[in-house]
């Protein structure tokens, strides 16, 4: 199995981690992590209300979010070369 397939299931919850993290600790506008993220505003809205992303992310993963976090903030990194390179490691704690 692809370390994709994998962690298919937890994409909404880690684009809620990452959205979540920017607006709190950032204090990025929700338009602006919908850009970060490539998603619209309102999916931005959503995951902020819990109404996607609703599964509880292992600490592991939380932490290595909150370090791409700051990457998206400090380096101006690709997300989703990022994402791709997060889901290869985290595939042992699924």
């Amino acid at each position: 199995m692809f370390p994709c397939e994998k962690m298919a299931g937890l994409i909404p919850s880690i684009r809620a981690f990452i959205a979540n993290e920017l607006l709190i600790n950032y204090n990025l506008s929700q338009e602006e992590v919908a850009k970060i993220l490539g998603v619209s505003q309102g999916a931005v809205s959503q995951y902020t209300r819990k109404l996607r992303g609703k599964e509880i992310l292992r600490p592991e993963i939380r932490n290595e979010l909150k370090d791409l976090c700051k990457k998206l903030m400090t380096e101006k990194t690709d997300l989703n070369a990022e994402i791709c390179n997060l889901c290869k490691r985290m595939t042992m704690y699924i």
